[in-house]
Parts: structure tokens; C-alpha cells; sequence
């Protein structure tokens, strides 16, 4: 599992993005990679089979919002100074401090590390809407579904 793989490695780098975007970028995946919305792309989470038979935008959120609690239930398992997490917008308008962020995480384990002056200069956030607004009304609103619901399967478990 994700817990094992985290593990394996010893340290990590945890990477977080709104979900809504994350949303709009399986979207926009599943139409390049199978060219139809309804088509799945990409990990399934436990909950899969419940969610297949969701509406898309249902599947979507649901895959993100699983696969989230997945990856923090593993990062609970191992210590915090064994993993460094990065939100996409501050790697986004700062990437030359999240690089110096994660030297830091691996010298404070007994790591040692070249240390490096590269300063990468920051880059376009892409936390934009791409789709069509009702596209976009739709992932937001499951989104909100998934993130605000205590128990967003419901009577279905």
C-alpha cells in the first residue's frame, strides 16, 4: 500500500493541491486518455466499486478525496520529519524555498546533502479554470460534497 511505498523510501515529499483543480485535471485527463468523461483514469481507491456507478463529477471528487485520506492515514504511520509537505502554490511562487524546505528535512534525519545554491525561478500556478462553467460548477459541487460531508457514501457503505 501507499503506507509501504512511503516507508520503503525512508522520506518523502507530499504535494497538495486544492481539489478542485486536482478534479479539473482528471477531467481533463479522461478526455485526452479515453476521450469520454465516464471512462476512469488513474488510481482507485478502495471505494471504487461504489464509485463507478456515481455520476463522473461524483467519481472524480470521490477518487481524490479517498486517495487523501489514504495518504494521510499513511503519513500518520510514519514521523513528521520524515516527510516534507509542499502546498502546489507555495512550490508554484517559491519553488527555490520548498527545495530548501526538503534539504532541511533530510539533513534534520542524518542525511547529508550537497548543499546547493540552485534557486529554480517560480512558475505559472495552473490553480485556473479550463473547462466550460458548467463543467466547472459540477467538480466544484462534488468537491464540496465529498470535503464537507462527514460520510459522503452515505447509506452505501
Amino acid at each position: 500500500g501507499i503506507r509501504d511505498l512511503v516507508r520503503s523510501r525512508g522520506l518523502g515529499d507530499v504535494y497538495k493541491r486544492q481539489p478542485l483543480y486536482i478534479a479539473q485535471s482528471t477531467l481533463l485527463s479522461r478526455l485526452k486518455f479515453h476521450s469520454q468523461k465516464e471512462q476512469w483514469f488513474s488510481i482507485k481507491p478502495r471505494e471504487y466499486t461504489w464509485l463507478k456507478n456515481r455520476p463522473y463529477p461524483e467519481q472524480i471528487a470521490g477518487q481524490i478525496f479517498y486517495t487523501e485520506q489514504r495518504i494521510a492515514y499513511a503519513l500518520e504511520q510514519i514521523a513528521a520529519q520524515r516527510y516534507c509537505m509542499i502546498e502546489y502554490d507555495d512550490l508554484c511562487a517559491n519553488p527555490g524555498e520548498q527545495l530548501r524546505r526538503i534539504q532541511e528535512m533530510i539533513a534534520g534525519v542524518g542525511y547529508e546533502l550537497k548543499r546547493t545554491d540552485f534557486n529554480p525561478a517560480p512558475f505559472q500556478n495552473t490553480n485556473v479554470q479550463k473547462v466550460e462553467n458548467e463543467e466547472f460548477e459540477l467538480l466544484k459541487r462534488a468537491c464540496e460534497s465529498f470535503y464537507n460531508d462527514v460520510n459522503p457514501k452515505g447509506d452505501h457503505e
